[in-house]
């Protein structure tokens, strides 16, 4: 008989079904109830043939899930993901009003644990406590996400509009938003960095990586082993440009002490501001600069 598939429209499960594989389907329909009465176990949900989607309701708690390969688990608002375990070509999705932690309601903890390869987007409005970022998890989120955890610089966090410590792998990016601040990001290859009306201190872009200052935005102090591009209306200042690294600077952007490093890379298309007062007058020249911009440079 040709097997048949059963697929809910907002991809909370998919099911195959043939006389060979009932007892993984009566397995599934029972996780399936468990799920539609909000009751939920801890489980391993399987990558490759039987990906699944999972679409959290609100009020829902879910323990202990494992995501693999193409599976994908969305954290609503009001829902709560604790403990779970993103492998590579996995996928976690926290919403606006969306929790996701290491720390259940009873005070027990389980592994909240982004491996290399898996990805964890979190959007504004959204939280995820106690997060250990592997090296090469994917992270996607923005500087109005609520998250702390560890990555391989340390520890790391997201909150109050401000973003520090954040390292991005693989694909992943980082949008300060308007008002927001990051401080110390890496940006790795294929990963980006967005300045969109906010301003960013000590980024360091390494080869590959990208890091773009739209209008409104300000970058400092700045290493570049990668790509800077600042957009018409964009800021940077005190950027160092090394071998291999490329600065790109549109009609209407502004570059001000932007220098090649020891072994210096390629500054294109900009018109340069270079100021050189020695020592403390440089640098006060450049707090003065930045509180025309209504920034803080030096802390």
């Amino acid at each position: 008989m040709k097997p048949l598939t059963y697929r809910r429209k907002y991809g909370v499960h998919r099911f195959g079904y043939s006389g060979a594989n009932i007892p993984r389907l009566t397995w599934r329909l029972v996780q399936w109830s468990l799920y539609s009465a909000g009751v939920v176990a801890p489980l391993v949900v399987p990558g490759h043939a039987d990906a699944m989607v999972i679409t959290m309701s609100p009020g829902m708690t879910a323990v202990g899930y494992e995501l693999s390969s193409g599976d994908v688990l969305y954290v609503t608002s009001a829902a709560t993901a604790v403990g779970t375990l993103i492998d590579a070509g996995g996928v976690m999705v926290v919403s606006s009003g969306g929790f996701a932690t290491d720390t259940a309601a009873t005070t027990t903890h389980y592994p909240f644990v982004v491996s290399s390869g898996g990805e964890m987007a979190v959007s504004a409005g959204g939280t995820a406590i106690d997060v250990v970022m592997s090296s090469g998890a994917i992270l996607v989120t923005n500087t109005s996400a609520t998250i702390t955890g560890t990555n391989a610089q340390g520890t790391f966090y997201v909150s109050a509009n401000t973003a520090s410590s954040v390292v991005l792998d693989n694909g992943g990016s980082l949008d300060v938003l308007s008002g927001g601040s990051s401080l110390a990001t890496t940006v790795n290859s294929g990963s980006i960095e967005n300045v969109s009306g906010g301003y960013a201190a000590s980024t360091i872009v390494n080869a590959g990586g990208t890091q773009t200052v739209h209008a409104g935005g300000s970058a400092y102090l700045a290493v570049i082993y990668g790509i800077e591009n600042i957009s018409s209306g964009g800021n940077t200042l005190d950027v160092t440009v090394f071998s291999g690294g490329v600065q790109n600077v549109l009609s209407g952007g502004s570059v001000a002490y932007s220098r090649p490093g020891r072994r210096h890379g390629k500054c294109s298309g900009w018109r340069l501001h270079e100021f050189k007062h020695p020592g403390w007058r440089r640098r006060e020249y450049i707090e003065r600069w930045a509180r025309r911009a209504n920034r803080s440079v030096f802390r």
